[in-house]
């Protein structure tokens, strides 16, 4: 719908979309990735996601800095971004804020994604609704067994916080050259 009413926006739009696919099938297929890279292929959709909503949106990162080397799945944060902004901004006219999360407790890494949308009317039945968040949280569960979680929580004043607990594990960050000499 950009193309007909705000054509210098859709060819940004499409040039990131592009460079996100790309990265995309650049990656390595491991199933884990430092934080750091996960945050890079958030950051190209965030992107797209920003000239999508234009104003009306606001995203916050707050990434404890000592998380970045540390083991997380491969594109576990774009479903549960996808999922706030479907239930938020994309379903009401007015402005939303979404909030990526992470830090380190001891041995345990907290990621969240909290929204200002309506959240859910049960959150302990609302992860075998989705697509997204059923197999985020399948994910979970084939690669750390019960020391992953996935769990779901309305905000008191409104909105939803899907937050995911994994095990720490540190990981050697790779660079683009790394990526380039593993892809061949």
């Amino acid at each position: 719908s950009l193309m007909y009413h705000d054509p210098a926006r859709a060819d940004r739009m499409l040039g990131r979309l592009s460079d996100l696919l790309r990265l995309t099938f650049q990656r390595s297929p491991e199933p884990e990735v430092t934080l750091a890279e996960e945050l890079e292929w958030l950051g190209w959709y965030l992107q797209i996601m920003q000239l999508r909503f234009g104003d009306r949106l606001t995203l916050r990162q707050e990434i404890a800095p000592e998380a970045l080397d540390l083991a997380v799945p491969r594109l576990l944060l774009q479903p549960l971004v996808e999922n706030a902004l479907k239930h938020g901004p994309a379903r009401r006219a007015g402005a939303a804020t979404v909030v990526i999360a992470v830090r380190r407790e001891a041995d345990r890494l907290f990621l969240s994604v909290e929204d200002d949308g309506p959240g859910v009317p049960d959150p302990t039945t609302a992860i075998g609704n989705g697509v997204g968040l059923s197999n985020t949280a399948e994910r979970l569960r084939a690669l750390y067994g019960d020391a992953g979680r996935l769990i779901l929580s309305n905000r008191p004043e409104g909105g939803l916080v899907v937050a995911v607990q994994i095990p720490v594990r540190e990981m050697q960050r790779r660079d683009a050259k790394d990526a380039e000499a593993a892809e061949g």
